[in-house]
């Protein structure tokens, strides 16, 4: 009896011996240890002591590649790379349900898993059929903006026994069974850009500068109006500091009006016929787009009414960019009609009366050309042809004639119609 209870004891060792040694086996380095002991009963009535050392692994991996999502699109995450993007991305997901992410502080350089939806600014959905999660950007607001994340995550990877042998306790009369569990952890490190894009904004880079509602053409007489502005949504990132108006390119020009400076001696009053000027635009970043990490270079470009603009030359840094010469500009004539002869009258000779439209051909006019606006050709000596008459001055009695003869025709048509079938009539009876 007592050989069948040592027999079982015997068993049991043998089991957890091969339990461990079906374990992977990964070799890093154990930064802690932890001692714990666990009493088992044998079916003999004796007891065995189990002591257990914890040592935890870890193993580091830094995260240095951006992660570039942009609004409206879909950021895949590959369970199947093996990069240390995807392994650290990895880790935040859940092949098997949805999570969300938020900033874990004011700096916004570490994020945190939160369960409250309306705070998220990530979201992470698992495809598990697909071996796959998609992360889309949640808080739209912070779109275009770009924020350097410096946080570390850590994921556990599993864990190893390793039996170390077996001694009798003579205190306690117990068997003591040694071992130890490595558990496996990576710390993933990372030290990136999170680059929230738009179709403007990319990886914190501005690339274009999107202005509206500029007046670029203005008649012979007209005061320089400025009433550009900062298309709507963009004001959060930078502001027009200035416009001006030249004589001529801007930076040859001794005649320039600022919109900020109406009181310079140097600049003109109004626009004069004959002359050329010239639209420049300069362009300041806000502090509220330092502190989101956003900036100009040298390849960022001006769309100005919708429209991407060339320019003489340009001036750029981090915080703002100054575009020369956008637009040219040439004032058409204004009209004077003359005294008394606004509005032609049938019959009238307009050869007094100076209308301003577009000609093709020779004309003794003179050709104001515009960058906005047609060539204007101011048209002179241009006469009615008197030989071309309507009907509102015919004679009524020419009418009347023409009115009688039609009916004189007619009945005359009718009475020999008429006249040929009394004859045939009349041949029959006779």
């Amino acid at each position: 009896m007592i050989k069948l209870k040592r027999t079982k004891s015997l068993l049991v060792i043998l089991l957890t011996l091969c339990i461990c040694a079906t374990l992977p086996i990964t070799t890093v380095l154990a930064e802690d240890e932890n001692d714990s002991a666990d009493v088992m009963d044998l079916p003999d009535g004796r007891s065995i002591t189990v002591e257990t050392t914890v040592r935890d692994n870890f193993t580091d991996s830094n995260v240095t590649d951006d992660i570039n999502l942009t609004i409206g699109e879909d950021y895949i995450i590959d369970f199947t790379k093996e990069d240390n993007l995807s392994l650290a991305l990895r880790s935040m997901a859940d092949l098997e349900k949805t999570k969300y992410y938020k900033f874990a502080n004011s700096d916004n350089n570490s994020l945190i898993e939160t369960e409250n939806i309306s705070e998220a600014l990530l979201k992470i959905v698992g495809n598990k059929a697909e071996n796959k999660a998609v992360m889309t950007l949640v808080d739209e607001a912070n779109a275009g903006v770009s924020y350097s994340l410096k946080f570390m995550r850590t994921q556990y990877t599993g864990s190893k026994l390793t039996y170390t042998g077996t001694f009798h306790d003579e205190q306690t009369g117990n068997d003591v069974f040694k071992e130890i569990r490595d558990d496996y952890y990576t710390r993933h490190h990372f030290d990136c850009k999170l680059n929230l894009n738009t179709s403007d904004i990319e990886s914190g880079i501005i690339k274009n500068i999107c202005i509206d509602n500029a007046t670029l053409s203005f008649k012979t007489g007209e005061t320089p109006t400025f009433t550009a502005k900062v298309s709507d949504g963009y004001g959060d990132f930078y502001t027009l500091s200035c416009q001006d108006w030249s004589v001529g390119p801007w930076a040859e020009s001794e005649q320039i009006i600022h919109a900020t400076e109406t009181s310079n001696d140097y600049a003109f009053k109004t626009f004069e016929e004959g002359k050329k000027y010239n639209y420049s635009v300069f362009i300041d970043l806000t502090s509220e787009a330092t502190k989101k990490n956003c900036k100009f270079d040298e390849n960022t470009k001006l769309i100005l009414n919708g429209k991407e603009m060339t320019y003489s030359s340009m001036e750029v840094a981090a915080d703002y960019a100054y575009f020369y010469d956008v637009a040219e500009m040439t004032p058409a004539s204004e009209v004077t009609p003359q005294p008394g002869k606004d509005t032609p009258q049938p019959g009238q000779d307009t050869s007094q009366i100076r209308q301003d439209i577009p000609q093709v051909g020779k004309s003794d006019g003179k050709d104001v050309k515009n960058k906005d606006q047609k060539s204007v050709t101011v048209v002179k000596n241009q006469k009615i042809n008197s030989a071309v008459k309507t009907g509102d001055y015919a004679n009524p009695l020419l009418w009347l004639i023409i009115l009688l003869l039609s009916v004189i025709s007619a009945g005359t048509a009718v009475f020999y119609k008429r006249k040929n079938e009394f004859f045939d009539f009349l041949s029959k009876i006779f």
